[in-house]
């Protein structure tokens, strides 16, 4: 219930690169679930769509710069994802950091929440606690 609620309001601000993209949508509920934002503890920070690409090229696309920031976090990956944890996952054609509802994987994009049952899990990581 706590992520249907998190979800509720993550989802009700339009799209903004740094406030409501898949990255920091994930990034505020790694936050409230453990206290720890792994985009803040690997220094990134972007305002816009170039400045995120930017950050991203620079450390190796999007799989590669999440695994590094949850990595400095100290998250710990998981094969098994149950719900709340977050994910590196291809979906929708596209490559996007996203939570797992139990049912589906969710993210933000230019269109607004998005939703795939089908999701490949590229890497995904526990963030809710046993």
């Amino acid at each position: 219930q706590r992520l249907a609620a998190y979800m509720r309001r993550a989802i009700a601000p339009p799209f903004a690169y740094g406030l409501t993209d898949c990255c920091t949508t994930a990034d505020k509920w790694i936050r409230q679930e453990r206290g720890v934002s792994p985009l803040a503890v690997d220094g990134y920070d972007f305002a816009n769509e170039s400045q995120a690409a930017v950050a991203m090229e620079a450390n190796g696309g999007l799989a590669r710069a999440t695994i590094k920031a949850m990595r400095r976090a100290g998250l710990r990956r998981t094969k098994s994802p149950r719900v709340g944890d977050v994910g590196v996952v291809e979906m929708l054609g596209r490559v996007c950091v996203a939570i797992f509802d139990g049912n589906v994987w969710i993210a933000r994009d230019e269109r607004g929440a998005i939703a795939d049952a089908r999701a490949r899990v590229v890497v995904a990581w526990r963030i809710c606690k046993e």
